[in-house]
């Protein structure tokens, strides 16, 4: 698999992976992915801190936390996007992005009317 050692990206939707320093892959978009749903539904990132250097340390001492009414299916996609361990990380087996498009949290879009541009 394809490795990259860069750090670039707005930090809040930085992995795990790429903070270490180890390398990284495709992983890290997966991540990001999970992110900005979060965002998106909350209205800030999960991960957050004063400073660049506090992002970062909240990012890697992993303390998700969901508000109360955050939809059942978008937090376990979410949850999903953000596990640490790449190699349980949606998206990130064989199986790819077919994982991500086939979770429940997106039962209602139909991704050939987006392939084919109807959408």
């Amino acid at each position: 698999m394809f490795r990259t050692y860069t750090l670039c990206g707005t930090p809040a939707y930085l992995a795990p992976e790429s903070l270490s320093r180890d390398g990284h892959s495709q992983s890290v978009d997966w991540w990001a992915l999970g992110i900005l749903i979060y965002e998106m539904l909350v209205g800030h990132a999960p991960f957050r801190g004063n400073n660049i250097v506090k992002v970062y340390e909240s990012i890697m001492e992993y303390k998700l936390k969901f508000p109360r009414n955050f939809n059942s299916a978008a937090k376990d996609l979410v949850k999903k996007l953000l596990t640490v361990d790449i190699s349980t990380r949606i998206g990130c087996s064989t199986n790819g992005v077919s994982d991500i498009l086939s979770h429940k949290w997106f039962q209602k879009i139909d991704w050939n009317d987006i392939r084919q541009l109807r959408i």
